[in-house]
């Protein structure tokens, strides 16, 4: 029996992660939410992910500067970065090749176009 893939959803807003959390569900996923950026890296150490869906302004810090250390330490994770804004301004270039950046809210559409290219590769 094939394992459940595992998704992440780092988030402070409630009802962003619910929604990612019931369209992951549905997708057959294994799905964890984490609502501050220390609870997110406790949970991505313990899970080992395969994706992470990642906010950038959290309570306790920004998520995109967390991406680094997270692909560093676990090179095989798909990191998704997401925010409300348009953040032109943050310099990712380090992660920029591993990650996919998603501006809020996230059109499920292009998340199912996303998952259908990954399958397919």
């Amino acid at each position: 029996m094939d394992r459940k893939r595992k998704v992440l959803i780092i988030d402070d807003e409630a009802d962003a992660c619910l929604l990612l959390q019931r369209y992951f569900s549905r997708k057959d996923f294994e799905v964890h939410c984490a609502y501050t950026l220390s609870e997110g890296l406790q949970l991505v150490a313990n899970l080992e992910p395969d994706m992470v869906f990642i906010d950038n302004n959290l309570p306790d810090g920004f998520g995109w500067e967390a991406s680094a250390s997270i692909l560093e330490r676990y090179p095989t994770v798909e990191m998704h970065l997401i925010s409300a804004y348009n953040n032109r301004m943050f310099d990712y270039n380090q992660v920029k090749k591993k990650v996919r950046v998603w501006q809020k809210p996230i059109s499920f559409q292009k998340l199912d176009e996303q998952l259908s290219m990954k399958q397919a590769s």
